[in-house]
């Protein structure tokens, strides 16, 4: 029973891994420009992926949709004004990421924890950090 059900954790396990790669991938894409925009990303090479390699030509475009900006629902632009509680509860919004903590970048935004996609700024979302939404 025991190895049945360790057997059923891995094969989450390499699913939900699988998925996470695959949807970074997606999210890397430079051949179409980003959802309902003329904004193309940045080629992120695979070895340049993760934070934790220095990068320093690294110089995604910075877009948030207008249709994202000035909305009740959606946080400010100007992320540096205010003080979110990030990784955490903060007052309605859940910032915490299913993914685990995540860092900021040197403005004080959210990084991908995935990694780089080429592109800096909310784009579609209406929150900095995670968006937990099923639209």
């Amino acid at each position: 029973m025991l190895i049945a059900n360790v057997r059923s954790v891995r094969l989450v396990m390499n699913s939900v891994m699988i998925t996470k790669s695959k949807m970074h991938h997606k999210c890397r894409n430079i051949e179409k420009p980003y959802l309902r925009s003329d904004v193309y990303r940045v080629k992120v090479p695979d070895d340049k992926v993760k934070w934790e390699v220095v990068w320093p030509e690294y110089a995604p475009k910075d877009f948030t949709s207008s249709g994202a900006i000035g909305k009740p629902w959606a946080d400010s632009v100007n992320v540096e004004s205010q003080k979110f509680k990030w990784n955490d509860v903060d007052g309605l919004i859940d910032r915490r990421s299913y993914m685990g903590k995540y860092n900021l970048d040197g403005t004080g935004r959210p990084l991908n924890p995935v990694g780089r996609t080429g592109l800096r700024g909310r784009g579609v979302l209406g929150k900095w950090g995670p968006n937990h939404a099923a639209d």
